[in-house]
């Protein structure tokens, strides 16, 4: 993602919660997970690790279940690189 404002960042986390809720609320597996896995890339970019890797795992769970391996491979794919950039800053 390129880096985006403060303000965009919690404007893009709010829409993104109701979008959430939404596809909770009609329950469409596929559209859940991507919304889960949106949250958890802007968590990512505001800095809320233990938010990005919750939402990314619960993504990445849904999309097991459902059996969608395309995004499958692009939730472990943020997975990974959440990781990495976790550790490069704990160094």
């Amino acid at each position: 993602m390129k880096s985006i404002d403060r303000g965009e960042l919690d404007l893009a986390l709010k829409y993104q919660h109701r979008i959430f809720e939404t596809w909770r609320k009609v329950g469409n597996p596929l559209f859940l997970a991507d919304s889960m896995r949106k949250l958890g890339l802007i968590h990512y970019e505001c800095g809320n690790w233990s938010q990005a890797l919750t939402y990314s795992r619960q993504s990445l769970e849904l999309r097991q279940q459902i059996g969608d391996p395309l995004w499958l491979s692009a939730t472990l794919f943020d997975l990974i690189q959440f990781a990495f950039h976790y550790f490069m800053i704990r160094q």
